[in-house]
Protein backbone atom coordinates (compact mmCIF):
# COMPACT_ATOMS: atom_id res chain seq x y z
CA UNK A 1 0.00 0.00 0.00
CA UNK A 2 3.09 2.28 0.66
CA UNK A 3 3.72 2.45 -3.45
CA UNK A 4 2.83 6.22 -3.71
CA UNK A 5 4.20 7.88 -1.27
CA UNK A 6 6.68 9.81 -3.03
CA UNK A 7 3.92 10.95 -5.45
CA UNK A 8 1.35 11.38 -2.28
CA UNK A 9 4.24 13.55 -0.81
CA UNK A 10 5.56 15.13 -3.28
CA UNK A 11 2.79 16.51 -5.94
CA UNK A 12 0.21 17.91 -3.27
CA UNK A 13 3.60 20.19 -3.13
CA UNK A 14 4.56 20.73 -6.40
CA UNK A 15 0.71 22.14 -7.16
CA UNK A 16 -0.42 23.75 -4.24
CA UNK A 17 2.12 24.45 -2.56
CA UNK A 18 4.24 24.52 1.11
CA UNK A 19 1.29 26.76 2.42
CA UNK A 20 -0.94 24.43 4.32
CA UNK A 21 0.83 21.23 3.19
CA UNK A 22 0.19 19.38 6.09
CA UNK A 23 -3.68 19.56 6.16
CA UNK A 24 -3.30 19.19 2.96
CA UNK A 25 -1.43 15.73 3.25
CA UNK A 26 -3.78 14.95 5.91
CA UNK A 27 -7.01 14.86 4.04
CA UNK A 28 -5.64 12.59 1.49
CA UNK A 29 -3.90 10.15 3.55
CA UNK A 30 -7.16 9.92 6.20
CA UNK A 31 -9.35 7.87 3.99
CA UNK A 32 -6.36 5.33 3.31
CA UNK A 33 -5.54 5.09 7.11
CA UNK A 34 -9.37 4.53 7.93
CA UNK A 35 -9.76 1.70 5.45
CA UNK A 36 -6.32 0.04 6.63
CA UNK A 37 -7.30 0.39 10.31
CA UNK A 38 -11.51 -0.81 9.71
CA UNK A 39 -10.39 -3.79 7.06
CA UNK A 40 -8.77 -6.36 9.59
CA UNK A 41 -12.47 -6.09 12.07
CA UNK A 42 -14.38 -6.28 8.73
CA UNK A 43 -12.45 -9.08 7.21
CA UNK A 44 -12.19 -10.58 10.08
CA UNK A 45 -16.32 -10.29 11.09
CA UNK A 46 -16.91 -11.88 7.96
CA UNK A 47 -14.78 -14.50 8.21
CA UNK A 48 -16.53 -15.60 11.70
CA UNK A 49 -20.01 -15.00 11.12
CA UNK A 50 -20.03 -16.10 7.04
CA UNK A 51 -17.22 -18.36 6.25
CA UNK A 52 -13.62 -18.03 5.56
CA UNK A 53 -15.01 -18.49 1.57
CA UNK A 54 -17.05 -15.62 1.95
CA UNK A 55 -14.23 -13.75 3.15
CA UNK A 56 -11.97 -14.99 0.42
CA UNK A 57 -14.96 -13.90 -2.19
CA UNK A 58 -15.20 -10.28 -0.53
CA UNK A 59 -11.52 -10.02 -0.62
CA UNK A 60 -11.66 -10.64 -3.99
CA UNK A 61 -14.77 -8.67 -5.09
CA UNK A 62 -12.51 -5.71 -3.82
CA UNK A 63 -9.20 -6.79 -6.10
CA UNK A 64 -11.60 -6.70 -9.07
CA UNK A 65 -12.80 -3.35 -8.27
CA UNK A 66 -9.59 -1.77 -7.71
CA UNK A 67 -8.56 -3.28 -10.65
CA UNK A 68 -11.41 -1.55 -12.39
CA UNK A 69 -10.81 1.51 -11.16
CA UNK A 70 -7.35 1.68 -12.14
CA UNK A 71 -8.39 0.33 -16.10
CA UNK A 72 -10.99 3.42 -16.18
CA UNK A 73 -7.24 6.22 -15.60
CA UNK A 74 -6.65 7.28 -18.41
CA UNK A 75 -3.44 9.29 -19.07
CA UNK A 76 -3.79 12.50 -20.20
CA UNK A 77 -3.71 13.64 -23.61
CA UNK A 78 -0.57 15.35 -24.48
CA UNK A 79 -0.88 19.17 -24.99
CA UNK A 80 0.36 21.06 -27.89
CA UNK A 81 2.62 23.69 -26.99
CA UNK A 82 3.14 26.38 -28.98
CA UNK A 83 6.64 27.15 -29.62
CA UNK A 84 8.71 28.69 -26.92
CA UNK A 85 11.72 31.25 -28.49
CA UNK A 86 13.16 32.40 -25.69
CA UNK A 87 12.53 36.62 -25.85
CA UNK A 88 15.93 37.05 -23.09
CA UNK A 89 19.09 37.04 -24.35
CA UNK A 90 22.07 35.57 -23.12
CA UNK A 91 23.14 38.79 -21.43
CA UNK A 92 20.00 38.65 -19.55
CA UNK A 93 20.84 35.23 -17.84
CA UNK A 94 24.41 36.52 -16.80
CA UNK A 95 24.63 38.07 -13.33
CA UNK A 96 25.65 41.85 -12.91
CA UNK A 97 27.00 41.77 -9.66
CA UNK A 98 29.80 39.04 -8.94
CA UNK A 99 30.95 40.08 -5.79
CA UNK A 100 32.76 36.68 -3.91
CA UNK A 101 33.04 36.97 -0.51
Amino acid sequence: METGVGVRGTVPLALFGAVGYGALIGRIAGPCLAMQAVAPLVLALVAERVSDAAALALVATLALLALGCLALLRRPAPQSSPSRRSTRTAAADTPTNLSYR
